[in-house]
């Protein structure tokens, strides 16, 4: 639940400068969803908030990506949005928060993220409220990748993926997360790390609400039983294996 602050040092570490304007889109802002609002700056301001020093520059190529993003046909969207967006970017992040259910998510609210104009002028999309993620809904099959393309709110999903080159890239990103991330072998190792890490704190919590045990059972499952998806062992085997056996997944990874 912890995560690294949408700060310059994040910059640094993950792009190697921290030039850049950053925005939050917070939880419940239903004009934050990278949609098209109109020509006047205002309208922004009131759904997205922009960190440091109050940039009109930025704000204006907020408002100029995303009227490009709405009224540029899905035959010329990408090559139009090249100057503006880091579109392989933005379409990892759709897969990440979409292959780890992340039900605070962009794909679930269309809000609650972070939002970058990077030192290269393009736009990019990040994570922000992950506390929700790798949760099991039901047997671990749903959410269906391609949930929610008709939201206009959600206009990241609803414009970018409306072009076939681009939802094939972001099925096979979603894929390839789901063959190499939540493999257990290779996920379970880190697990086990974080949970060496703070069982000897769990065990002397005195405020606690469940048990050792069941922090353990929340975690592993059953040693015996079959997976569940409310575990994070459970939950990774079964979205691995319902991602995998997508038909749209399988077609985008086999090109």
């Amino acid at each position: 639940m912890n995560q690294q602050t949408f700060g310059k040092a994040l910059l640094r570490e993950q792009l190697g400068t921290d030039a850049g304007t950053r925005w939050k889109s917070p939880n419940n802002s239903p004009g934050g969803g990278f949609q098209y609002l109109g020509d006047s700056v205002a309208l922004y301001r009131r759904w997205y908030e922009q960190k440091g020093k109050d940039d009109p520059a930025a704000w204006r190529a907020l408002m100029e990506v995303t009227r490009v993003l709405d009224t540029t046909p899905p035959d010329r969207l990408e090559a139009a949005l090249a100057l503006h967006m880091d579109v392989d970017e933005v379409l990892r992040f759709l897969a990440l928060d979409m292959a780890l259910v992340n039900g605070d998510g962009y794909w679930n609210d269309g809000s609650d993220f972070n939002v970058l104009l990077g030192a290269d002028g393009r736009f990019r999309a990040l994570p922000h409220d992950v506390n929700e993620a790798f949760r099991g809904r039901g047997d671990g099959v749903s959410p269906d990748p391609l949930v929610a393309l008709d939201d206009p709110r959600k206009a990241l999903r609803h414009k970018l993926l409306a072009v076939p080159a681009l939802r094939t890239r972001y099925l096979r990103f979603v894929g390839e997360i789901a063959e190499t991330w939540l493999d257990w072998d290779r996920l379970g190792p880190l697990v086990e790390a974080y949970v060496s890490l703070i069982e000897d704190h769990v065990t002397r919590d005195t405020r606690k609400h469940a048990s050792t045990a069941e922090f353990r059972l929340g975690i592993f499952g059953a040693p015996d039983g079959p997976p569940d998806a409310r575990t994070l062992r459970g939950f990774a085997q079964l979205r691995r294996a319902a991602l995998l056996a997508h038909p749209a997944v399988r077609q985008a990874m086999e090109r």
